[in-house]
């Protein structure tokens, strides 16, 4: 049986699906996947300056999904890749013996430079950061 990760942030167009795309690219436990989502549901347009971002890196993400409260109890770990998303919505998780954690990853939008791809390059560098940093502690601890 596979366990599952979920990372979730606002609205599911950056920074979770970055962080399931290198979650799932740098783990080697097959037995653990990462799966993401947004808090808040929409139809958005592509963003090209994240288009830009990820062909740089040769990253995938996929469509935008939106939390689903079916979705949540079937997870190990939820992981909050967001500063703009408060840990308490998810405490009752926390008591069914869910683990949450939140990385507080600042939105693209939030960031300083002198362009949004420059944003936008911050946020995937930042989340390589954290996901390599829990891979590794992950993978000891299993």
């Amino acid at each position: 049986m596979v366990n599952s990760i979920i990372f979730v942030c606002a609205y599911n167009k950056t920074r979770s699906q970055v962080a399931e795309h290198l979650f799932n690219k740098q783990n080697k436990n097959k037995n653990w996947k990462a799966i993401s989502a947004g808090v808040f549901g929409g139809k958005y347009k592509k963003d090209l300056d994240l288009t830009v971002v990820l062909k740089k890196y040769k990253a995938k993400i996929g469509k935008v999904k939106t939390l689903d409260r079916n979705l949540l109890p079937k997870q190990k770990i939820i992981i909050l890749v967001a500063d703009d998303i408060p840990k308490d919505l998810f405490k009752g998780y926390e008591k069914r013996g869910i683990k949450v954690l939140q990385w507080s990853v600042k939105d693209g939008w939030a960031r300083s430079g002198k362009t949004r791809v420059e944003r936008l390059d911050q946020v995937y560098l930042d989340i390589n950061k954290r996901i390599k940093s829990f891979v590794r502690e992950f993978n000891e601890k299993i």
